[in-house]
């Protein structure tokens, strides 16, 4: 029998010659306390008192007595009684992710979650885990051979999106365990980002050898669909050179593609503008991952050439 607290047992000894001073009654050896044994008002042969049990742990009570003519008893023994006032507790470790937020942890597929419980009474059947509100079955629950006291099962976590594990349980004495939701929101992504450039000058002046020719600035609208998106996660690669080959100074595109304020987000596409206003041959790439570490297929390169300066001395 399993408890949550301090209980009563009520105890009875029949005899028609006995001083209820011969009976001996026991909890796990030490003489129980207090006891005030009252002989019944319509049946002279039968004495009973009442026992409080308490104390965590495991109880047996035992009782003997002799009547007047020391006649023994034969001793009784009670069944195991079990004093439980601690709530199992729950821990569950999670594979290591692709990647993480402060709230959030990325995975690229499936991934393994190893639920504990302990608790010294505990009955695996009691333990129910959820995934998103669905419970898990299945589960097979292993107990520990150096501390029996613990229980761990391993959770496959799969499907694209996000993902809330639950677990709650009580052990016999119905002591409830403290609800457990997953401290951080799980995501699966199983969907690489892809890359689409759009530029905002399509007035080509001239095409040779596939560069593009433009006689005004030029600027790139960089979209990015991905539903787990961090502008870190973007590079853009820039060449820009002079006629004779020489490195021509840019702004710090980069810098700005990290610079999360500059991008624009509508339904999980994310978007930013460069423009290129000095005049040189350029070539442009852009590259992704998204949280999870998937990578996009990469962009480009594309070439164009800014070239608003009408020629001269000819």
């Amino acid at each position: 029998f399993y408890y949550a607290g301090a209980f009563e047992v009520t105890l009875r000894v029949t005899d028609t010659n006995l001083d209820p001073a011969d009976i001996t009654v026991k909890d796990n050896d030490a003489p129980a306390a207090n006891l005030t044994w009252t002989q019944d008002a319509n049946d002279a042969s039968v004495w009973t008192a009442v026992c409080t049990v308490s104390g965590e742990g495991t109880h047996i009570l035992t009782m003997n007595a002799h009547d007047r003519s020391n006649n023994e008893m034969d001793t009784f023994t009670s069944r195991t009684l079990v004093i439980d006032q601690t709530r199992p507790a729950a821990e569950v470790k999670y594979a290591d992710p692709m990647g993480s937020t402060d709230d959030t942890l990325y995975y690229a597929g499936s991934f393994t979650a190893t639920l504990k419980v302990t608790d010294t009474n505990l009955d695996p059947a009691d333990i129910t885990v959820m995934d998103n509100g669905t419970e898990i079955t299945g589960l097979v629950w292993t107990q520990d051979e150096a501390d029996p006291t613990v229980w761990t099962a391993s959770c496959t976590v799969s499907g694209e999106g996000e993902h809330t594990l639950t677990m709650t349980a009580h052990d016999r004495a119905k002591n409830e365990m403290t609800p457990y939701t997953s401290p951080k929101i799980l995501v699966i992504d199983q969907t690489a980002p892809v890359i689409n450039i759009v530029y905002g000058n399509t007035d080509v002046k001239n095409t040779v050898d596939g560069i593009s020719y433009f006689d005004r600035e030029q600027t790139a609208t960089i979209e990015i669909t991905e539903t787990n998106f961090s502008a870190e996660n973007v590079t853009l690669t820039v060449t820009a050179k002079d006629v004779t080959g020489k490195d021509i100074a840019t702004e710090d595109f980069l810098a700005a593609l990290h610079d999360a304020q500059k991008w624009s987000h509508e339904n999980g596409k994310h978007t930013i503008t460069v423009s290129f206003p000095v005049e040189a041959n350029y070539t442009l790439s852009v590259a992704c991952t998204d949280l999870a570490d998937r990578k996009a297929e990469d962009y480009g390169p594309d070439a164009f050439t800014v070239d608003a300066t009408a020629p001269s001395n000819l």
